[in-house]
């Protein structure tokens, strides 16, 4: 048993239990999440060092971008007729959107759910979006203090934020390479993508820090409820630290005794905060493991897209295989509302033994597929790139909901987390600053690239 007093000395005492490795954009990595295709000979990179090495400014739907700049004076709020709801620019670093609005949600005292997102940003990054409050305690929300976080641009006269509400992000990135680096070879690469575009795959962090989401997804839909919670919580991973494992194993022996399993996820409360949240549902309604995905429904919903991402992910390596040259344009995601689906992912259902009804949870309403049809292959917007002694820096626009990640590994053969190769150069350097000479306040709509996604209404659920 170990004991939280203890933790801390074993951890000084045997450090290899905190080592973890992240999952790579390998083909062995990239099998795991549906995708198949051969690329080799290429440079080496590393990226996401440091949060600065990855910065993301969401651009919303009228071009305007959310900066990461910190205001010089302390924000104020601006009256409006409605204040029911606050709109604010979230700027956080080095952690996971659903972290940062967790803290937010503490400090106003409200639930985390009164708080919504465009979109995901990635964790070991500095990243900028919108968010939208409800019912905000105005008198403490400006005196918010975070080491990691901050608050800025308040507006109550904007529409409410949802998800998929923004138009795209703009990436600067450094990608960290070996000091020999072949120049030439990844200027060719660029000038192949902007001539072709890259594959629009669904890259590794739409599937969790454990590659696992499009699996509790699938389980989700085919209504087992409990093994998805249990999934969540216990299922190991070659990607988390061991002492993660072991804290894994014990709440696997410890299931249903919710007391217990919250101790052991309190261990390492930080790591284990949706966790936490699950087993909070829990202790509650001991035996509705429904209710509990449905108490996190930003959760739920994230597993289901991503199996729906996963199909995709499928299908467009096969088209990549067999058809490079003349893919088709588009393909839809699969969604119960079109007929399309069918003809383009029926050999692939029946293989994991689903229909189409499944995809309608109707124990779980706020999950809901619409028709989506989105490019097989996109060209990044404003693309711009410098070498530098660290490595290569990259500046570009991508439509909402394509990766950056995507881009960068068929330029590079891309690592990140650990085990750092020997030959990074670990300066740490201000990757914005080589871009300086071309600021960008807004957005034309002609600058951005590719539409991600097309979305069609379906019929609605009877």
């Amino acid at each position: 048993m170990v004991e939280s007093t203890n933790l801390e000395k074993l951890i000084q005492e045997y450090p290899f239990l905190t080592a973890k490795y992240a999952p790579q954009f390998s083909s062995e990595d990239f099998e795991k999440i549906g995708i198949k295709i051969p690329e080799a000979g290429l440079e080496d990179g590393y990226i996401k060092l440091y949060p600065e090495d990855f910065i993301v400014e969401e651009v919303n739907p009228k071009g305007k971008i959310c900066t990461i700049e910190k205001p010089q004076e302390k924000p104020t709020l601006q009256e409006g007729e409605n204040q029911r709801y606050l709109n604010t620019t979230l700027v956080k670093k080095g952690m996971a959107t659903f972290e940062a609005e967790s803290i937010i949600a503490y400090f106003l005292k409200i639930p985390v759910r009164n708080i919504s997102h465009a979109g995901i940003k990635d964790a070991v990054a500095i990243t900028s979006q919108r968010i939208s409050i409800k019912n905000p305690t105005l008198e403490t929300v400006t005196a918010i203090e975070h080491s990691r976080m901050f608050l800025k641009d308040f507006e109550f006269n904007e529409p409410l934020v949802t998800e998929g509400g923004l138009a795209g992000n703009i990436f600067t990135i450094l990608v960290r390479t070996k000091s020999n680096f072949d120049q030439a070879k990844i200027e060719e690469r660029i000038e192949k993508i902007r001539e072709d575009g890259f594959p629009n795959f669904f890259s590794l962090q739409r599937f969790g820090r454990r590659l696992e989401n499009h699996r509790v997804g699938k389980l989700i839909i085919q209504r087992k409820f409990e093994e998805a919670v249990k999934t969540v919580l216990t299922e190991s991973s070659p990607y988390e630290a061991p002492l993660v494992t072991l804290l894994r194993t014990k709440v696997y022996y410890a299931w249903g005794d919710w007391e217990k399993v919250e101790e052991l996820f309190r261990k390492m409360a930080n790591y284990f905060r949706d966790e936490v949240t699950l087993v909070r549902y829990l202790k509650r309604e001991p035996k509705d493991f429904r209710g509990a995905l449905a108490s996190f429904p930003n959760l739920a919903k994230l597993y289901v897209y991503a199996y729906t991402a996963y199909l995709f992910n499928k299908k467009l390596s096969e088209i990549y295989q067999e058809n490079r040259e003349n893919p088709p344009q588009l393909l839809p995601l699969t969604s119960p509302y079109n007929p399309e689906t069918l003809q383009v992912y029926g050999q692939y259902l029946k293989e994991e033994n689903l229909s189409l009804e499944d995809f309608i949870i109707r124990e779980l309403p706020f999950i809901r597929i619409n028709r989506l049809r989105i490019p097989t292959f996109i060209k990044p917007g404003l693309l711009d790139y410098r070498f530098l002694p660290q490595g290569a820096a990259f500046r570009f626009i991508l439509r909402k909901g394509s990766y950056a990640t995507s881009f960068l590994s068929y330029i590079f053969n891309l690592t990140e987390g650990e085990p750092k190769p020997l030959w990074l150069n670990k300066e740490l350097i201000n990757t914005q600053d080589k871009f300086k000479e071309k600021e960008m306040e807004e957005i034309k709509e002609e600058s951005l690239p590719q539409q991600k996604e097309i979305v069609e209404e379906g019929a609605k659920e009877e």
